[in-house]
C-alpha cells in the first residue's frame, strides 16, 4: 500500500498535478513548493509591460495580471471571475465577442476604467491548450504613448504644409518687386531723361520697402518657429 502511495505520488508530480508537498516532520508539517520550467514564463507574464489575461470563450476571466489590473485601476480579485466585458465599452463588445469566437485577431477599441476613464488599448486574441483544456489568451497593450506620437506627428505634418505654403506665397510675393526693381535699374542704366530717373528711383525705393517687409515677415515667422 505504501508503494502504491509512493507511485502515485511521483506520478502526479510527472505530470505536473502538484505545486506542493506537505511532509510531517520532528518540526511538525513542512510544506515544500515545486518549482518547475513554468516559472520564469508566469514571472516574465507579471512583469511585461502590456496586460495579459486568460479567458474562456465566453469571455469570462480566469486569470489577469499586475498589468492589466493597472490599466484598468482594479485589484486582481475583483477582475478574476467576472466577465472582460466589464472593461469593454459597449459599442465594441460585439467585436471582441467575435473574436473571442474565432479565437484569435487583433483589435484597436478602448478600455472603460473603473472610475470612468477611457484608455485606448490594442487587444491581441490567441487560442491554447492545457491539459486538454482550450482557453483563451488576450494581450492588451495600452496606445497612449502611440496615440500622442500619432498627434504629434499630425501636428508637425500640418506645421511643414503651413509653411510650405508660406514659402509658396513668400516666393510669390518676392517676384513682382524684384521685376519692378530689375526694369527701373535697366532704365537708370541707359540713357534718359531726369523725369525717367526720378520715377526709377522711386519704383526701387517703393519696392525696396516691400521687401524689406517681406524680410522682416519671414523673420517673425522663423523666430515664432523656434
Amino acid at each position: 500500500r505504501e508503494l502504491d502511495e509512493a507511485q502515485e505520488t511521483l506520478r502526479a508530480i510527472r505530470r505536473g498535478e502538484v505545486d506542493a508537498l506537505v511532509v510531517e516532520g520532528s518540526h511538525g508539517a513542512q510544506v515544500f513548493t515545486l518549482k518547475t520550467a513554468e516559472q520564469p514564463y508566469r514571472m516574465l507574464v507579471e512583469q511585461m509591460q502590456e496586460g495579459a489575461l486568460t479567458l474562456t470563450s465566453a469571455g469570462d476571466v480566469l486569470y489577469c495580471n499586475r498589468r492589466f489590473a493597472e490599466l484598468v485601476g482594479a485589484a486582481p480579485e475583483t477582475i478574476v471571475g467576472g466577465s472582460i466585458d466589464r472593461f469593454i465599452g459597449e459599442t465594441d463588445r460585439s467585436f471582441l465577442a467575435a473574436i473571442l469566437r474565432v479565437g484569435r485577431g487583433k483589435y484597436e477599441t478602448f478600455l472603460q476604467t473603473v472610475d470612468g476613464h477611457r484608455v485606448p488599448a490594442l487587444l491581441s486574441v490567441g487560442t491554447f491548450v492545457d491539459a486538454g483544456v482550450e482557453s483563451l489568451c488576450l494581450v492588451v497593450t495600452d496606445l497612449v504613448e502611440l496615440m500622442r506620437t500619432r498627434a504629434a506627428r499630425a501636428e508637425a505634418e500640418t506645421a511643414s504644409q503651413a509653411k510650405d505654403q508660406f514659402l509658396a506665397m513668400l516666393g510669390h510675393e518676392l517676384r513682382n518687386p524684384l521685376g519692378a526693381i530689375s526694369v527701373a535699374a535697366s532704365v537708370l542704366g541707359q540713357a534718359s531723361t531726369p523725369e525717367q530717373n526720378s520715377r526709377a528711383r522711386d519704383v526701387i525705393t517703393r519696392q525696396t520697402e516691400h521687401l524689406t517687409r517681406l524680410v522682416d515677415d519671414l523673420l517673425d515667422v522663423s523666430r515664432g518657429a523656434l
